[in-house]
Order: structure tokens, then C-alpha cells, then sequence
């Protein structure tokens, strides 16, 4: 159709574009009701910019509309952008290389990338050793898992780290501007690295286009796209309106019916979506005469309806091609589309199914093809499918289909050209719609290992609770496995709000749930329930490790409430039980104490911890231990000795993406304590830690310290801006401890002098106090840092003698690791 009525909005994005090449880039947010005509804005804005070294890359995500409780994993619009790079490149005439030359370019690199906890956990067999050499290979010459096909729809945190890697390496290279579509979808992983990227390529505008029914951010997206503000006169929210009147008329003069005049009462009854105008324009493809007003009007009032009238009207075969479409979340590939169809419909040829798919593109216009992949065209017709009777037997029996193919490519390893986490995502998701409890709870137990590695696991905890909340009757005989197994993922990579909704619905807990559930309520700040099950346990108890588990549970919530004395007690009480002295969980006693002692007080314990986490073989638990324990040592001044310990944890936890931020900080922490330390390298360990961090509290620690390595280096103007950033998640903020205001507002003010604002810096040191209580360790270090004291012990002398305060992650839980010792025990 006819492009117009968006002069006004098409000048102003132009003029942003337009802007002086060496000036901050745009990042524009084009934000509307669906169907309103944001696509239709930015294809128009690709054609006419006027920017001659502009490049458009236009990023469609290509999933099935409203994707429900099926989300998509972290960093699949980080892959989406890699994936139309790699298309533009392989196909037009731009200047930068395709995937397949970026990772040939990095091969050395990606081997380097193999974890050295797979060799440690798999070097005992010799098939293990024939999987390690394939890896190796895969990595060096880019097939299997490393093809660039397959890491372009892995879920695995090495797939979307190169991906992110090779998408930033072209964006500070060439002069482009990157419009995401269908923004209101996007993970956080992706969206943090779209901010990421506005604020420091400084060759790229950003486009973005967010549907919105009441024109709002969603919650999470609004804290994630608050620093583009920072942007001032570049940065700009444009909120589409519906083309007025006069506008309508002439598009459906134009497209419909020439003699057409719109009515006041017509246009007011129409919600802006220009789907409507599409429909009508089918409507006269085939025939129909669209004769009044009144028939417009319909059209217009009520596209739903009319849209399902449409749908019920086709085919049995249109029909079946649009429900095996809707059935799969991402664009389907054009083999498994066929594959599925055949299944469902075993008479139908490969002509008549050509034809078919060519009707549904080109006359009906619901489905759109792109690179040999399709998909529902828009949201308007994926929400109508789902109100067509003559659809819903079709959505099931493709389903069905679609499970059966991902069954085989999964457990008999035919994967073709699909990957195998793609494979995997789409049958978790498959077998939770079909209530294929058998298959669901065999993909549990085969391919936990596969999902642990994902950038994303979450995902997968989500698809078994939305199955089991939804019939938890179907699931009563594997509805406790199911659980156990989710919440376990999602203890793992600290969602513990998640691993609470999920062992609340376990009907007969055993010890290590119930231990899990009160380590999750500790975090969640259910203390109460915590400790009620703490005493559960002790109750039920049958063997000395549940009852330990108790002991650790009740001093932990001790230290968390600030009892640091009932705490003492109760952790020194379990050391000295001699019913407790060959027991793998007493490490964890020894760690807790990091909760309730100063900051050299409790590095001999944690070093306990160490050596008896090492002693039983709690290898995790230990590395956790010791990146705590590094950065305690450094600042004691031990430098050397810190840098063995974080060396060691690294082979350890750099497996698991859960852990990556953690370790990444506490390394750059280590430096900044160092008599040199090295700014680049902490500023490269702190800005990729930032892209795995989900929490805020972890968030504000590392945007500290990458302030500081900003300081070190002499960019203030860097620095102020992680400092705004710190005070802006401050200001709403997700987590309970109060005592890290004091840090973060220590360093933040040394930084906000340098830059020139002293007055500003004495109103931040003075925030602490005005929010939140003295902090209950160490009370002499702060009182001396802020300038009350002028007396200080000598364990505190040498962090004091650094010019910041450098701050660390640590854990303040029972692992997995250690829980699952408690796993076969039977309760009374």
C-alpha cells in the first residue's frame, strides 16, 4: 500500500539520521498499538534516509506473535542480529565478512574458549576423550555445534556469546542503522546489550519498534532502557498514532472501493490497525463486492471476527500449514514445515503443498517466508487463529507432529541441519503443550547435562512449571520429579523466587528439597518459613547430615537478620558436634561465617571451608569459597596469593554462566587492589561480566568497579557514568541489603569529585546515613572512610591505604552440589 500520512514522524527520524557523523548516534524508540504502522515507518525511513554511508540492518525475530508462557532464551535477539548481519553480508553488497569468515578469523580463539572443567570432568573414558577431540575439531574448522548455523539458534552460552561477538565487531566498524522489531518480546541479555552498544559504538543509531496497548514499557524493560536518557537530544520516544481520517478514506479509495467516504462513526469504532485495510483489499481479490459503508465499518470494528471468518473459510490444507506455524514459537524451517504437514496429511504432494504455501503468502498474505524459514505473518493473525474452531483439533495434531520430529533429532541424534538446543527447546516446549508427561520427564533425565549449559536455563524451568500449573493431575505421578528437577535449574542460576513457587507445589518433599526451599526462602526473605522447615528437618531427621543441614539453615537466617551472635553460636555449636566432624556439608559452616565476621575475621574460616570442601570433593562449592576468599586476601595485601586462589576457582566455575559474573568480578576486584593495576583488563573482565549479571545487587557491585577501573584510567566522564547508572537501580532496586550503600556511595563519590562535582560527592557520602542503618561488621573501617574516625586497626590498614574500595561477590547458600547428598535420604 501507498505510503502516507507519516511526513512528520519520517522528517524527524530522518533528521536524527541526518546528524553531523562524528556527533552521539540516535537511539530512537518508535512505540504503538500493533498494526499501526511502525514496520511500515522504518522500511520507508531504510529507502529514503538520505544517509548515503548509512547501512540499514533491518532485525526481525520471526516468532509466532504473542508467544505466551513459551518466552524465548537470553540472547536470541542478540543471535537474531548476527543472523541478518551474516544474510546482508552473504547477499548484498556490504563490506563486512559473513559469520562463516568471522569464526574461521577466531578459530584459535573458540578452542581456547573449551572449558577446562570438561576436561577435568570427562578425561576417566575413552569415548569422553573422542567427545573432547571432536569438540576441539568442531571448534577449529566451524562444524557441528560450532557451524555457523548452529550457533545461530543454540540457546548455549557460547553460541550467544560469539554471536554477540560478531554482531559488535561490525557495529564498530561501519556506519549502520540497526532497527529491531518487535522490541516488547526482547530478552534482557539482548536488550542490555542493544543499550550497551548505543552507549559505546559510536557509529551506530538504533531503532527500535514496541508494540504497546497503552503505550508503557514493560517494568523490566523500562529499568533496562533508562540509561539511553543519558543520550539527551539523541534519544527520543516517538508514540505512533492512528492515521487520521481523511488518510483512511484515501487508502481504501485507493485499495478497496474508489467511491468509498468514511463516516465519523466508522472511523471512531476503528483501533488504528492497518491489517484492516489488508483484509478488505484480500476480500476484493477474491470477489467479494464490498458494497457500504456498513461492510467497511465491520471490517474496521471487528478484524478479529473478521480475520476468523477468513481462516475457517480455508483449505483443510491452508488450514494445516497455518496451525503447524502457529504450533512452533520460532519460524519453522522449510523441512520441518513439509515434514510436519506430510505427518498430519499423508496425501499431499509437494506440488500441491508449493501451491499451498505460495496461496497463503501471496493471495491470503498470513504467512511470510524469509531465508527458506516461515512464519505467522503478524500478531493480528496469530491472536485469531487461536479463536478458530477448525484450527484447534489442527494445533494439536500439529503439535503432536512437531514433538515426534524433535523426539527423533534428540534422542536418535539426527540433526541435520538443525542444532541440537534448538532441538531440545522446541521439544521441552512441545511435549509441556501435548502433555506428554513420559516424554517430558525422559528429557529430564537425558539432556540435564544440555540444558545446563545453556545461556539460558530458566527457559526450561518455566515450560515444566506452566505444565504442571496447568494440570497438575495429569502430572501426579511424575509431578514431584518434575518439580524437583526445575527447581533444582533454577537454584542453580539464582532464581530463587522461581525455585519458592516451584517447591511449594512438591507434594512430598525429601530432605533435599525441603533443604533447597529453605535456601531459596533465605534468599527471597522468607525467613519465618525458612526456619519453620529448618526445624522440620531437625524433626524428621534420620541421619546427621539433614540434622547439620538444620543447624546451617538456622545460623544463616541469623546472620541474615543481623543476630550475629545467635549466629556464632549456632555455627561454632555444629563445628564442635562430634556427630558432625566427617561431615562434606561442616564447609559450609565454616563459609557462613563470612556473613557474621569482618573482613579479615573470616578469612580463616573461609580457608577451612576451602580445604574441606577440597577434602570431599565439593569442587564448586570450593571454587565459590575461594573467590570470595581471593579478594579477602587481597585486601589483606596478599596480591600474589589472591591471584593463585581466583586462578584456580576460574577452571571451575567459568563453566557455568550462572557463575561467570561472579568470578569476572571478583578477578577485576583483585586488581583494583593491586599496587598497578591494569584498567583495560578490568574493564574488559567488568563489561563482560555486565552481560551475564540478572540481579541488581550483582548489577550495582560490578558497575562500582568498573567505575573505578574507569577512574584509574583517567576517563571521569566513563566513570560518572557507571555512577549514574548505580544510582539510578538504587533508586528501585530488588534486594534487601542495606550495607552496600556505604561502598557504593564511597566510591561514587571519589568519582564524582574528580569529575568536577565536589559538592555533589559530599550530598552522596552523606546518603548512607540518611537511608539506611550503620553497617553491623566493620564499623570502624567505615567511620574511618567517611572521615569519623581517624583511628584505624591494623587489619584494616591496607585496604584503607587504596583509594577505593573495591567490591566482591560471594554466596551465601548451600550449593547443589552439596544438597545433593541429602538426596537419596528417606525423612521420618
Amino acid at each position: 500500500m501507498e505510503f502516507i500520512n507519516r511526513g512528520t514522524e519520517l522528517a524527524l527520524l530522518k533528521n536524527y539520521l541526518l546528524r553531523e557523523r562524528g556527533a552521539m548516534p540516535a537511539a530512537i524508540i518508535i512505540r504503538s498499538p500493533p498494526g499501526v504502522g511502525k514496520s511500515r515507518l522504518t522500511d520507508q525511513l531504510s529507502l529514503s534516509s538520505g544517509v548515503a554511508d548509512l547501512a540499514f540492518c533491518i532485525v526481525d525475530p520471526e516468532i509466532q506473535g504473542n508467544t505466551g508462557s513459551a518466552r524465548l532464551h537470553d540472547g536470541f535477539f542478540i543471535q537474531r542480529c548476527a543472523e541478518r548481519l551474516d544474510s546482508m553480508a552473504a547477499s548484498a553488497d556490504v563490506p563486512w565478512a559473513t559469520l562463516k569468515k568471522f569464526l574461521k578469523s577466531r578459530k584459535l580463539k573458540t578452542a581456547r574458549e573449551k572449558k577446562r572443567s570438561d576436561l577435568i570432568d570427562e578425561l576417566p573414558s575413552p569415548r569422553s576423550v573422542y567427545k573432547i577431540a571432536l569438540d576441539y575439531a568442531s571448534r577449529l574448522f566451524s562444524f557441528g555445534n560450532f557451524s555457523s548455523e548452529k550457533l545461530l539458534s543454540s540457546d548455549s552460552s557460547d553460541a550467544v556469546r560469539i554471536c554477540e561477538e560478531y554482531a559488535e565487531s561490525i557495529l564498530e566498524s561501519y556506519s549502520i542503522a540497526l532497527v529491531i522489531r518487535e522490541a516488547q518480546y526482547c530478552d534482557h541479555r539482548s536488550l542490555r546489550a542493544l543499550v550497551r552498544w548505543t552507549e559505546s559504538v559510536h557509529r551506530l543509531d538504533l531503532l527500535i519498534e514496541y508494540t504497546s496497548h497503552n503505550c508503557e514499557f514493560e517494568h523490566g524493560h523500562q529499568k533496562l532502557l533508562y540509561p539511553l536518557t543519558a543520550l539527551g537530544r539523541y534519544f527520543y520516544v516517538l508514540d505512533l498514532v492512528r492515521l487520521d481520517a481523511g488518510h483512511l478514506e484515501h487508502l481504501i479509495r485507493m485499495n478497496v472501493r474508489s467511491d468509498f467516504a468514511i463516516e465519523a462513526k466508522t472511523y471512531m469504532s476503528w483501533n488504528g490497525n492497518l491489517r484492516s485495510l489488508i483484509e478488505m483489499q484480500f476480500q476484493v481479490l477474491v470477489g467479494h463486492k464490498i458494497a457500504s459503508p456498513q461492510q467497511v465499518g465491520e471490517v474496521l470494528c471487528d478484524l478479529t471476527k473478521t480475520l476468523e471468518t477468513h481462516i475457517a473459510s480455508l483449505s483443510p490444507l491452508l488450514r494445516i500449514i497455518l496451525a503447524t506455524c502457529s504450533a512452533h514459537v520460532e519460524s519453522i524451517a522449510g523441512s520441518v514445515l513439509v515434514d510436519t504437514v506430510v505427518s498430519i496429511s499423508p496425501a499431499t504432494s509437494p506440488l500441491l503443498l508449493e501451491r499451498a504455501l505460495s496461496e497463503l503468502i501471496e493471495t491470503h498474505r498470513f504467512i511470510i517466508v524469509r531465508d527458506g524459514t516461515y512464519r505467522i505473518h503478524n500478531e493480528t493473525v496469530a491472536d485469531a487463529l487461536h479463536g478458530v474452531a477448525e484450527i484447534q483439533p489442527l494445533l494439536a495434531a500439529a503439535e503432536k507432529a512437531l514433538r515426534e520430529y524433535y523426539s527423533k533429532l534428540v534422542f536418535d541424534s539426527k540433526f541435520e541441519g538443525i542444532g541440537m538446543a534448538a532441538a531440545v527447546r522446541q521439544f521441552f516446549r512441545l511435549c509441556a503443550r501435548t502433555k506428554d508427561v513420559v516424554g517430558l520427564f525422559r528429557a529430564t533425565e537425558a539432556l540435564s547435562k544440555e540444558i545446563a549449559g545453556a545461556q539460558d536455563p530458566c527457559l526450561y524451568v518455566e515450560v515444566i512449571s506452566s505444565a504442571v500449573i496447568a494440570d497438575s493431575n495429569l502430572y501426579a505421578e511424575s509431578n514431584d520429579g518434575l518439580l524437583r528437577w526445575a527447581a533444582l535449574l533454577a537454584y542453580d542460576v539464582g532464581n530463587f523466587v522461581q525455585t519458592d513457587k516451584l517447591l511449594s507445589r512438591v507434594l512430598s518433599p525429601d530432605a533435599m528439597s525441603l533443604a533447597m526451599h529453605a535456601c531459596a526462602l533465605s534468599e527471597t526473605g522468607g525467613h519465618d518459613q525458612a526456619l519453620q522447615i529448618a526445624e522440620e528437618l531437625r524433626q524428621r531427621a534420620t541421619q546427621d547430615d539433614t540434622r547439620l543441614v538444620a543447624d546451617l539453615l538456622e545460623g544463616l537466617i541469623a546472620g541474615c537478620r543481623g543476630d550475629q551472635e545467635h549466629a556464632r553460636f549456632r555455627l561454632l555449636t555444629a563445628i564442635n558436634n562430634p556427630s558432625y566432624a566427617n561431615s562434606p556439608l561442616l564447609g559450609y559452616a565454616y563459609r557462613f561465617f563470612e556473613s557474621i565476621e569482618g573482613y579479615a575475621g573470616c578469612i580463616d574460616y573461609l580457608n577451612r571451608s576451602i580445604a574441606w570442601f577440597g577434602k570431599f570433593g565439593l569442587q564448586r562449592s570450593k571454587a565459590l569459597s575461594q573467590a570470595a576468599t581471593a579478594v579477602l586476601t587481597a585486601r589483606m595485601g596478599k596480591i600474589a596469593e589472591a591471584r593463585l586462589m581466583i586462578g584456580e576457582a576460574a577452571q571451575i566455575l567459568e563453566a557455568k554462566p550462572s557463575s561467570r559474573h561472579l568470578l569476572l568480578n571478583n578477578m577485576a576486584a583483585v586488581d583494583l587492589l593491586s599496587d598497578e593495576p591494569e584498567p583495560d583488563t578490568c574493564k574488559q573482565l567488568l563489561g563482560e561480566a555486565l552481560r551475564y549479571v540478572r540481579d541488581d545487587f550483582s548489577e550495582v557491585t560490578i558497575l562500582s568497579n568498573l567505575s573505578l577501573a574507569h577512574w584509574v584510567a583517567n576517563e571521569f566522564e566513563q566513570a560518572q557514568d557507571c555512577v549514574e547508572k548505580i544510582l539510578q537501580i538504587l533508586g528501585d532496586h530488588d534486594f534487601a541489603d542495606q550495607e552496600i550503600y556505604w561502598p557504593l556511595c564511597f566510591n561514587a563519590a571519589l568519582v564524582i569529585k574528580d569529575a568536577g562535582f565536589p559538592a555533589r560527592a559530599q550530598e552522596l557520602l552523606k546518603l548512607p546515613s540518611e537511608r539506611v542503618q550503620l553497617p553491623k561488621m566493620n564499623q570502624e573501617y567505615w567511620a574511618f572512610r567517611y572521615g569519623e574516625n581517624v583511628l584505624l586497626e591494623n587489619q584494616y590498614c591496607f585496604l584503607a591505604s587504596r583509594p577505593y574500595h573495591p567490591l566482591y561477590l560471594s554466596t551465601w547458600l548451600i550449593e547443589s552440589d552439596g544438597l545433593s547428598l541429602l538426596k537419596q535420604e528417606p525423612l521420618q
